[in-house]
Parts: structure tokens; C-alpha cells; sequence
């Protein structure tokens, strides 16, 4: 089952900036090790690369669920798009960001 639940700081300027500070803690707060190895014990996958889906002898919640079903390794959801593509978003983001 998937679960999405994305965080961003928003850059209206409704946003103040104490309000911009205190998103940018939230996020730093939920990416940190231990708040990820905490969620991981909850059966989200970490957001953190540094908190491994398995621990180093092997189990993990995602290793004892594989028998229903669920895959410890992902892999890409999506290819990435080849590299003038990529180029290409760039350029046209810097200038809509840029207006």
C-alpha cells in the first residue's frame, strides 16, 4: 500500500518568514536519523538514505512482510528521462522561476 505524505516549504509571500524557519525545522526534523529509524519501525520507508529499509542482519518490518507480498527493494519506480530532457526542465523552470 502506498502512503504519500510530502512536506514543502511554500513560497507565497503569505509565507513569513518565521513561518519559512519553522518548515524548514519540521522538515530537518523528520529527515533526521532517528525520527527515520522511528518511522521505519512504523512501516513507512525512510526518506533518509542513511537509515537502510533492512537492518545489517537482514530483518527489518519490510523483510517480515515479504511473505504477504510486500518487496523489500523497490528499484526505480520510473526510469530517469535521458539527459537533454532533464537539460530541458532545467532550463524551462530557471524561467518560470525567473519571472
Amino acid at each position: 500500500m502506498w502512503s504519500s505524505h510530502p512536506i514543502a516549504v511554500l513560497q507565497g509571500d503569505w509565507v513569513s518568514a518565521e513561518q519559512r524557519a519553522a518548515a524548514q525545522k519540521l522538515i530537518a526534523y523528520l529527515r533526521d536519523k532517528p525520527e527515520q529509524q522511528r518511522a521505519l519501525a512504523l512501516g513507512f520507508r525512510p526518506a533518509n538514505p542513511e537509515v537502510p529499509v533492512l537492518s545489517t542482519d537482514g530483518t527489518g518490518p519490510f523483510k517480515n512482510a515479504e511473505a504477504f507480498g510486500v518487496r523489500v527493494d523497490l528499484g526505480s519506480v520510473v526510469e530517469p528521462p535521458p539527459g537533454p530532457v532533464i537539460r530541458n526542465l532545467m532550463e524551462l523552470w530557471s524561467r518560470q522561476v525567473g519571472r
